[in-house]
């Protein structure tokens, strides 16, 4: 600790394991792979570190689990080092197939798992609560792909819970974003608690999200962006996704496209919206037009979504019920007027 580097800088050595140990208030990082394959990060409590607990550069194949890591890129008395390399596990552009999993990640003023570029990752059953405490444009869970031929992975199971009470309400935190090109990537089964949105999908191709549940953003759900700053948006598929939101303001999806009458961004089907304040489920927005529309409208003007169902049955109460800890456990959630779209495939 109290180190004006980073904790640990490994370089150019291969099958190393660095477990059990505790790394606090490093300048720059917790633990910096370079150059360094088939390394095992486990069981490691990283906090307050001035920007990134775990950096992965050129480091192939890296197993990151069961890692705490708390309150990062919040300290103020380090000089400022910028924000794309201070995030709670980043993974560069040159780390292929890093397996990121069962991590518990919290206060983190940037991104908490960020993937730039980095091919075939697996990013499973971790928990994120309350990001982007310093920056905006990011994500619990963010990937990008402008800077190389990378992306591609999985990113399933995770539980994220977004920060409450940001005094700027429009403040741009998401709990899963991929971004710039992004493509090839499943996002299945994760569960996203608040957060300005839930899921952002930013000029994306080949991208499946599937059985995620959203539950209470502080604007839409699911916003499908493009703005021609990429490549077309094309190739997706959006299905079996369970949003629930209560407010009349909000929209469960929001569609941003900068071409008038273009709707074949790929396949969305069989998602479940709920919310119990609107009888409109979608914001539509072109060059020429921007609208509220119920399901029916929606699916009338693009053809997508006929067999997805929306929902505004009024309830007395709601729950968010989630499983934070590596063990299998029974969750008991109250009685009475409910409808439960949103509790967690916790971590097993």
């Amino acid at each position: 600790r109290d180190f004006n580097q980073s904790g640990i800088w490994h370089l150019s050595s291969n099958q190393g394991r660095f477990t059990n140990l505790d790394i606090s208030y490093t300048r720059h990082r917790g633990i910096w792979l370079t150059s360094s394959d088939n390394m095992l990060l486990e069981n490691n409590h990283i906090f307050n570190i001035s920007h990134a607990a775990i950096l992965l550069e050129n480091a192939d194949n890296a197993l990151v689990r069961l890692n705490l890591i708390e309150d990062i890129y919040l300290l103020k008395n380090f000089s400022p080092i910028p924000g794309s390399v201070s995030n709670g596990i980043f993974a560069s552009f040159h780390s292929k197939s890093p397996t990121i999993e069962l991590n518990t990640l919290r206060n983190l003023g940037f991104n908490g798992i960020y993937g730039s570029g980095t091919q075939n990752f697996v990013i499973d059953r971790n928990f994120i609560e309350n990001t982007m405490l310093s920056l905006q444009d990011g994500g619990a869970i963010y990937a990008h792909n402008r800077i190389g031929d990378g992306s591609k992975g999985t990113i399933t199971n995770n539980i994220i819970i977004g920060f409450p009470n940001f005094s700027n309400p429009n403040w741009d935190a998401n709990g899963i974003y991929n971004d710039d090109d992004a493509h090839d990537i499943i996002v299945s089964n994760n569960s996203i608690f608040g957060n300005r949105r839930g899921i952002f999908s930013h000029n994306n191709i080949r991208n499946t999200y599937s059985g995620n549940r959203i539950y209470k953003p502080n604007n839409e759900a699911i916003l499908i962006k493009n703005d021609q700053l990429g490549q077309e948006v094309k190739l997706n598929t959006l299905i079996n996704n369970r949003v629930y939101m209560e407010d009349s303001k909000n929209m469960a999806l929001k569609i941003n496209n900068n071409i008038d009458g273009r709707f074949d961004f790929g396949t969305f089907d069989r998602n479940k919206y709920y919310n119990s304040s609107s009888t409109e489920s979608v914001y539509l927005r072109t060059q020429s037009v921007q609208v509220n529309q119920t399901l029916d409208q929606w699916t009338q003007t693009s053809g997508q979504d006929s067999n997805s169902t929306e929902d505004n049955f009024p309830i007395k109460d709601s729950y968010f019920a989630y499983n934070k800890n590596n063990t299998s456990t029974s969750l008991v959630l109250p009685q009475g007027n409910n409808r439960c779209c949103s509790s967690t495939k916790g971590i097993n």
